[in-house]
């Protein structure tokens, strides 16, 4: 009898169980996947009730194309496990009782949102995670992400959610060193400020970059500048970033 499309079969291949897979998800390629599991009664419900997550999975639109959570556990794998996005959702409310509230919507979901671009959230596949962050983010951000993966899992088995924390060993990461300051030269900054002189819609523009240049303030600064911070000779300019005066002098030469 002819499945209907979209349903995953089992087969048995000398006696061990497999599944097959629609060729619609893969556009037209066959696709199969080993169970490692005897043909028995027993092995045949798991077998079925794999095949029907699959199923269910195509159906919702949350299918694994990488196929590695459908895939067998490892033979040293721990069955019950918490799914890691599960255990960082109870770890950020955990958390939201004393960190700051710009902690848990900023950084916090930043970690979240990788977590939920993962392959797997079976922390029985550390490997798998650790490999995908390690390649898909910069050096820098996939080490916070683990750390704080790391710390999750700490938590959660302090906390007696798993028996283990799978993340106690990270990857080594070298931190991309930050390069030095390559400011514009002295002509570079002329054909700007000219560029905006001679704009027909942006030329008002013009004094306001010519002020940056000059002072060398960031943008943030100028903007927050009023009059009472410049000296009436207009050579002393005083910016009070995070409540500390700074002072800078520069000279206008008039054109």
């Amino acid at each position: 009898m002819r499945q209907p499309k979209g349903s995953v079969t089992v087969e048995s291949v000398q006696g061990w169980l497999r599944l097959r897979l629609p060729r619609h998800v893969f556009n037209g390629e066959q696709k199969r996947i080993a169970l490692s599991l005897s043909d028995t009664k027993e092995n045949r419900k798991v077998a079925e009730a794999r095949a029907k997550e699959i199923e269910s999975d195509i159906v919702f639109g949350r299918f694994d194309q990488t196929l590695i959570k459908y895939k067998p556990y490892a033979p040293d794998a721990i069955p019950g496990l918490p799914l890691l996005n599960e255990l960082w959702s109870k770890y950020t409310e955990f958390k939201a009782r004393s960190l700051a509230h710009a902690t848990i919507t900023k950084d916090f979901k930043k970690t979240a949102n990788h977590i939920s671009a993962l392959p797997t959230q079976d922390l029985n596949h550390a490997k798998i995670i650790k490999r995908h962050l390690v390649n898909s983010l910069s050096p820098d951000a996939a080490r916070r992400c683990l750390i704080q993966i790391r710390a999750c899992c700490e938590w959660a088995e302090e906390q007696e959610l798993i028996p283990l924390n799978p993340f106690m060993k990270l990857p080594k990461l070298q931190s991309v060193k930050s390069k030095g300051i390559n400011p514009f030269t002295e002509a570079e900054m002329q054909t700007i400020i000219t560029a905006f002189e001679i704009n027909r819609y942006y030329r008002y523009y013009a004094p306001f970059v010519k002020f940056l240049f000059l002072t060398g303030c960031r943008t943030s600064e100028a903007i927050a500048l009023t009059w009472r911070q410049i000296s009436t000779d207009l050579n002393t300019i005083t910016f009070s970033p995070h409540s500390a005066l700074q002072l800078v002098t520069f000279e206008i030469t008039q054109s």
